[in-house]
């Protein structure tokens, strides 16, 4: 449950700003503007966000076992 809580937390903060879901979504917007590849553009940007949340799942799972020894 904590472990949920800390990846909601770090997903609407400024930390992830930078990967957040409304900023990778408007650059796939841009993308598809010059290349007119949509389908490709938007598995790309949804493999980016799966990625991300995995690292932060790992992430938070490993200093999880680490502080509750």
């Amino acid at each position: 449950n904590l472990i949920n809580q800390f990846i909601m937390t770090l997903k609407d903060t400024s930390l992830l700003s930078v990967l957040g879901f409304a900023e990778l979504t408007q650059q796939g917007r841009i993308i598809i503007a010059e290349t007119y590849k949509s389908f490709e553009i938007w598995i790309l940007v949804a493999i980016i966000y799966f990625v991300v949340i995995w690292a932060l799942t790992v992430l938070s799972n490993w200093l999880d076992r680490k502080f509750n020894k």
